[in-house]
């Protein structure tokens, strides 16, 4: 009997003890998932308003003509220009806010003003109702070589009204001055421009205004130069001066086409010295077997027909270890009159890798050497 009570005393405090974890476990869970439950709750509960953005796009374009050709038509007027409208649609519940911006970008051949003209506006900008859109850029002056693209030019911040959607135009007015270069070039072509509410880049990138190459870089845009047709226009600034290759696609020196800083030129199987090549600043080369044109003027060149079976670089050729040193800008390659390649320089958010995005494949092309690129300000 007494063996039985001793045995009591120690269990009975044991279940005693049990009891109390068990209740405050029990009551700390209850807590616990309150508050957890309580912040899903509010979580849920501030969950930003849901919006949908419906934008229609329409391509602007002009037909230069003959007459506008003239090398006497030459003045600050604008010679005819071209209209065209972004409209938007914010959809959702009632407050919220769809927020974007609205770009002019190109779309086919580019312009390339004449020299003469100075600095007229080659675009304006106007923002018609309802009031949630205002004209960044209401107008834009034309450059000597380069248009302005991917330009902002308008911000819109439409909030959604009781009646659930609201609508906003932004319409840019271009103007067309005469060309007064290449004529027969140019002749009954269309120029074409659009607005558009995205980047040219998907927002992955960051558009910059150049990348440079120290020498040891260079891009593999995958084209290949086996074709005659082959147009390429860049963009660049040397940063030393002498033979060094901006863009090549060759296999030897006696075929193939490629472009140095020192105006050493190669089409086919031809290869020229052409004299009128600066060596120090910004400037744009166009290639094709048509002809070369420095800065819009055209330079005297033989063109060849024996391309080479090997990708376009930018920054070197094969065959030669002599690599450029500088900056580019832009690189846009057409087969005849068929945009292949548009080459933006641009990095990687996630990790700020630089290379050039190909708007045409929607590809990104890094550095293809040793080193780095570096890069410019952001645009």
């Amino acid at each position: 009997m007494q063996q039985k009570k001793n045995i009591n005393v120690f269990i009975f405090p044991i279940v005693a003890l049990f009891t109390f974890v068990m209740l405050v476990f029990g009551a700390a869970y209850a807590y616990l998932s309150g508050i957890v439950n309580m912040n899903t709750a509010n979580y849920q509960v501030v969950l930003p308003s849901q919006t949908s953005l419906v934008c229609t796009k329409t391509d602007c374009s002009v037909t230069v003509t003959p007459a506008m050709m003239l090398n006497t038509n030459t003045g600050s007027s604008a010679k005819t220009s071209s209209t065209c409208a972004v409209n938007c649609t914010c959809t959702g519940t009632q407050g919220a806010v769809c927020d974007y911006n609205v770009y002019m970008v190109e779309a086919g051949t580019k312009y390339v003003p004449s020299s003469s003209l100075g600095t007229n506006n080659e675009f304006t900008v106007t923002v018609t109702s309802p009031s949630g859109c205002t004209a960044q850029n209401s107008s834009g002056s034309e450059t000597q070589v380069n248009t302005i693209r991917g330009k902002v030019v308008s911000h819109c911040a439409l909030e959604v009204p009781a009646g659930g959607s609201k609508s906003a135009n932004v319409t840019a007015v271009f103007k067309w001055y005469n060309l007064n270069i290449n004529q027969d070039g140019h002749i009954s072509k269309s120029y074409k421009y659009q607005l558009s509410t995205g980047t040219e880049v998907p927002d992955a990138y960051q558009l910059v205004e150049y990348i440079s190459m120290s020498g040891t870089q260079h891009i593999d845009t995958g084209i290949n130069g086996n074709n005659v047709n082959l147009r390429i226009v860049t963009t660049y600034e040397p940063s030393t001066s002498g033979q060094f290759a901006i863009f090549s696609a060759r296999t030897s020196s006696s075929n193939g086409i490629s472009f140095w800083t020192d105006g050493y030129t190669h089409f086919g199987n031809s290869s020229t010295q052409v004299s009128g090549v600066t060596q120090t600043g910004k400037h744009t080369v166009d290639l094709s077997k048509n002809g070369l044109y420095f800065d819009g003027t055209k330079l005297t060149f033989t063109a060849g027909s024996t391309m080479a079976n090997s990708n376009l670089i930018i920054g070197r050729v094969l065959n030669d270890n002599r690599t450029y040193k500088g900056k580019i800008y832009e690189v846009t390659v057409y087969s005849g009159d068929t945009l292949v390649g548009h080459f933006l320089p641009c990095y990687r958010r996630l990790d700020n890798v630089i290379g050039l995005y190909d708007t045409v494949t929607g590809s990104f092309f890094t550095n293809a050497g040793s080193g780095t690129f570096t890069k410019g300000a952001n645009v």
